[in-house]
């Protein structure tokens, strides 16, 4: 598994006696969306962020990078990663070529979500972890 985040869900749904179903049900997610979901490695952000959104908690706590599972996160807030990683970028005074080629990520994927194509999770995690920032600070949810 190439994030946490699964794994550290399936633990917390087994931990709060609920099923699969009942989880579905509860965040608004269809259940044949959901399993599929527990299966894949290719995870998209906005199942994620529904998740986290809808227990108030942290994709930091998912990922094991903090104890604390809840997070105060601006409830009007908008992903925009385009200009999340142009800020960055700015900041580090990297060139996106070089960020790409550091994490292995195809530029063209950045391009796409420029268009409005959904990313998958696990990009947003190297990037978080590149610029050595938090995963909620990163999609601008704190």
């Amino acid at each position: 598994m190439r994030t946490r985040f699964i794994q550290t869900l399936k633990e917390y749904i087994e931990k709060e006696g609920l099923t699969n179903h009942k989880f579905a049900d509860m965040v608004g997610i269809k259940l044949s969306t959901f399993y599929d979901f527990l299966r894949s490695d290719d995870i998209m952000l906005r199942n994620v962020l529904k998740i986290v959104d809808y227990l108030g908690a942290s994709l930091d706590y998912f990922e094991g990078k903090t104890k604390n599972f809840y997070c105060d996160y601006k409830k009007d807030y908008k992903v925009d990663l385009q200009a999340q990683v142009k800020k960055y970028l700015k900041e580090k005074n990297i060139p996106l070529y070089r960020m790409c080629d550091e994490i292995g990520m195809s530029r063209t994927n950045y391009f796409r979500w420029r268009d409005g194509d959904c990313p998958k999770y696990y990009s947003i995690v190297q990037m978080a972890n590149y610029f050595g920032v938090s995963i909620d600070e990163f999609i601008g949810r704190v």
